[in-house]
């Protein structure tokens, strides 16, 4: 893998260098493992769709902050600080969506400030938004954010670098092998950066579905 992406957290798991020549390097070693690959079968513009994963996937406003990434970045002005910059700006307009979140029968109604539905650990260009994810362990790891107010929301950055934003009381987390979202509204989704479609949803995973080279 080059990184050559916005936030490239995807390399970040596997130990990739951000720099050219350090990914190269990494690639001719053929320091090869597995990981798993996610499904999700979501809806756009009344039309139901599949899309797989290697990373994460967001909904709520993780994805309307990866859409104002994507546009900035079409425009041609991203940056290093792009995703923070688009993640305080979504600020002013957004609010939570009530949702229904089945997690392996485990069953969540509340509602929903964002969410995330992960393979590895980052995303946001070096936000760990999902500190105790595995890559190969066959399950995803879903953390729900439910409603917060903005300045939390603030005050609590620094602790999306970390991980510690687990320890929030807003913060619910879950494991398992499918996961199961319906909202009142449309719930939006972005899958490894990318924005697709919204809710009605379902993710599954795909057990060592794909063959990645590492670095040490």
């Amino acid at each position: 893998m080059i990184p050559v992406g916005t936030g490239n957290d995807w390399g970040r798991s596997f130990n990739i260098p951000l720099d050219y020549k350090g990914a190269i390097d990494v690639i001719a070693r053929e320091n090869t493992r597995l990981q798993d690959v996610g499904k999700v079968s979501y809806h756009s513009k009344d039309l139901q769709k599949q899309r797989h994963f290697i990373n994460m996937a967001g909904l709520g406003f993780d994805a309307m902050v990866a859409k104002r990434t994507n546009k900035v970045k079409q425009e041609g002005k991203s940056g290093p600080f792009s995703y923070l910059i688009s993640l305080f700006t979504s600020l002013i307009s957004y609010k939570a969506t009530y949702a229904r979140v089945k997690v392996d029968g485990q069953e969540l109604k509340a509602g929903v400030f964002t969410m995330s539905v992960a393979i590895c650990r980052f995303n946001g260009g070096g936000m760990m938004q999902a500190p105790n994810a595995i890559p190969d362990d066959g399950l995803f790891d879903v953390t729900v954010i439910t409603r917060v107010s903005r300045l939390l929301v603030i005050r609590s950055v620094k602790k999306l670098y970390d991980g510690s934003f687990l320890k929030l009381p807003q913060v619910k987390t879950f494991r398992g092998v499918k996961v199961e979202i319906e909202s009142d509204q449309p719930m939006f989704l972005e899958t490894d950066g990318e924005s697709l479609g919204h809710t009605p949803m379902n993710f599954e995973v795909i057990p060592l579905g794909i063959t990645v080279v590492a670095g040490n």
